[in-house]
């Protein structure tokens, strides 16, 4: 109690003498103006470099604040302009798939308009997942007028024929499986055999005579001839004709086909053929 009562007493005296002081120093100053300018220019003085420290200290500040805000806005302004390309770029991208798809339909349908038959535009949706077998699934099935054994063809020829259907899908046999078989003719030569599937996208064509006259760049169509396919579509191109075997009868022919099945998104089922009085 002592010692905060010692302490309170120091306290007032410091503050009565330097209040006097001032009131001193006041009444001083007031008689003798000259002195106060000194004394002021001489506080001015050394009081100045703290000053200009402050200044700069404070524009340093109020300019790095300034630009940390600036920052902090441009960052999201980044953020918001990245969100808004990203999103033009999907948009973009949407329309470029429906442009390349609209150009397959059109491509689709001026063929069967040419052709004077009837198809059904579907979606490729599966590959059949093995080697051994080379099956497409389609959107289309029975509902549609989709059934088992009508050709499937895409605008650059025949892709295979349906092999079984249901409700609302079909499989599709490509044309280069293994148990494929189509009745054809190399449309330059005349020559007939049949376009045996290779597996891996490839064909051969059997069963064309050692006279046949077949060369490489032939055209391969179908003959019309298996009651599954019309005449005259494009199954592929003859990519060799290998040498003939001492006796043989038949020549050795491979076919490529004229479908990247790697690539194949849409295909037609030829569902059937239009009265010719459909097309006058």
């Amino acid at each position: 109690m002592a010692a905060v009562y010692q302490h309170t007493t120091k306290t007032s005296l410091t503050v009565g003498v330097l209040f006097c002081a001032a009131l001193l120093l006041c009444a001083y100053t007031k008689e003798r103006p000259a002195v106060a300018r000194l004394g002021a220019s001489w506080v001015g003085e050394f009081l100045r470099p703290f000053q200009a420290l402050h200044g700069a200290t404070r524009h340093s500040l109020l300019s790095w604040w300034g630009d940390y805000i600036a920052l902090l806005e441009t960052q999201r302004e980044n953020v918001r302009l990245k969100t808004r390309l990203a999103a033009l770029e999907a948009q973009n991208s949407q329309l470029l798939e429906f442009k390349k798809e609209n150009v397959r339909i059109r491509g689709l349908l001026r063929m069967a308009e040419e052709a004077a038959v009837e198809v059904v535009v579907a979606n490729v949706i599966g590959y059949d997942p093995s080697n051994w077998v080379q099956v497409i699934t389609i959107d289309k099935g029975s509902r549609d007028g989709v059934r088992v054994e009508l050709p499937v063809l895409e605008r650059n020829g025949v892709v295979g024929h349906v092999i079984s259907c249901g409700a609302g899908s079909a499989r599709v046999l490509l044309l280069s499986d293994r148990t494929s078989g189509i009745d054809a003719i190399v449309q330059e030569g005349r020559a007939r055999g049949v376009l045996q599937g290779m597996g891996r996208f490839r064909a051969r064509l059997e069963y064309v005579l050692e006279g046949g006259q077949v060369k490489v760049g032939d055209r391969v169509i179908t003959s019309g001839m298996d009651n599954i396919f019309p005449k005259g579509l494009l199954l592929g191109v003859v990519s060799s004709v290998g040498p003939k075997a001492t006796g043989a009868l038949f020549q050795e022919i491979e076919v490529r086909s004229s479908i990247d099945f790697t690539k194949l998104e849409m295909v037609e089922v030829l569902v059937g053929v239009r009265p010719r009085e459909d097309l006058d």
